[in-house]
């Protein structure tokens, strides 16, 4: 399966985006050529998203200096205060060198007639947040981000793409409309699966929760990124048996009846890390209980035709309950047009009834 969403101006490695892609699970905003310069000369290995977040993060931080900062009682300006500083290093440092001997050939090669060389510049709020390190404290001890795991690094390059869009939201015109629009891609890569499904709870919540508009797109092969979404947001692309590509909408294939909508909610809560395998497989066998679960592929073993060599997905269901799973996969709907194409099967045991005699259950159990 993989929701709706497309690798960014035609990159070769995915990620979050705003525009510009990245390595797997991370993103990248629209940014100025300088900055793209800088990116490319990096590279596009995982190994340098500590770099992208910098990068970002360093953007970012000229938007959030003196946000929360307040004029001294003298009714200074936090800037020209800064200034004043910057100058005294500057005057500092020129006090330090000895520009004599550097520029004492100056005359004897001919350069001075040319004009007077001497040393000038300002520093610049810029040049010193430029100069700041992203730093990581863990375990007591504080290290640069470039050690920091690739994962967490992902996390922490997302975290600030959100920040940046909420800064870019508040900078335009009363008169303007944003409609931001993230694209993460396979946010799974080098995220141990609680923290997939953290990450993509927070996105579902915050999207969900915000006045503005906003789009989320995320594709995905984690069966843990799927359990934090509905059913409603899930788009599924993949390729029936005929070797169509389809795109597939598991929300809007349950009747909007009753017990259509009862189905709906009951599959939702049913597709937790385990049962959304059903989203990724091949063919799908409905089983009731966990026997079934774990005999089945031992059998296949058996028989020389191995499950996952034709990616079947056993998925027990803890009852009769197939019903509520089915429309999924096109039973009862109109045209089954946006259900999903997968070859399915239900296996009932044969559990005798109540109502059996003695040596109908013996006959049963030895069947």
């Amino acid at each position: 399966m993989r929701p709706l969403a497309r690798r960014w101006l035609g990159e070769d490695s995915g990620g979050v985006a705003g525009g510009r892609a990245t390595s797997s699970g991370a993103a990248w905003p629209l940014r100025g050529s300088s900055t793209q310069d800088r990116w490319g000369a990096m590279g596009h290995t995982g190994n340098t998203m500590w770099a992208a977040a910098w990068l970002l993060a360093e953007q970012c931080l000229s938007r959030v200096l003196d946000r929360t900062a307040t004029p001294s009682s003298g009714g200074e300006d936090p800037r020209l205060a800064f200034q004043q500083g910057a100058n005294l290093l500057i005057s500092n440092i020129r006090g330090r060198l000895d520009v004599e001997s550097l520029f004492h050939l100056v005359e004897a090669t001919g350069a001075r007639d040319g004009g007077e060389p001497k040393l000038g510049g300002r520093l610049t709020e810029d040049d010193l947040i430029a100069a700041l390190k992203l730093m990581v404290d863990s375990f007591g001890l504080t290290v640069p981000i470039s050690h920091n795991g690739l994962g967490y690094n992902n996390l922490l390059y997302i975290s600030l793409v959100l920040a940046s869009i909420d800064f870019q939201a508040q900078e335009v015109g009363e008169n303007a409309t944003v409609f931001p629009v993230l694209a993460i891609e396979e946010p799974e890569a080098h995220l141990h699966r609680s923290m997939q499904y953290k990450l993509l709870r927070y996105l579902s919540i915050r999207l969900n929760s915000q006045d503005s508009s906003r789009q989320l797109f995320v594709s995905t092969h984690s069966t843990h990124v799927t359990a934090a979404a509905d059913l409603d947001s899930i788009v599924c692309m993949s390729i029936d048996v005929s070797g169509a590509r389809r795109v597939c909408y598991p929300g809007r294939v349950f009747n909007s009846n009753a017990d259509g909508q009862r189905s709906k909610k009951y599959v939702e809560r049913y597709l937790d890390a385990t049962k959304s395998s059903m989203l990724f497989a091949k063919g799908i066998l409905f089983v009731e209980g966990i026997a079934e679960q774990l005999l089945l592929p031992i059998m296949a073993e058996i028989e020389g035709s191995p499950l996952e060599t034709s990616h079947v997905a056993i998925v027990p269901v803890g009852g009769l309950t197939f019903c509520h799973f089915l429309p999924l996969f096109g039973a009862g709907t109109v045209d089954g047009q946006e259900a999903l194409q997968r070859r399915v099967a239900c296996l009932l045991d044969a559990d005798p009834s109540r109502e059996e005699t003695d040596e109908a259950r013996i006959r049963l159990s030895v069947f």
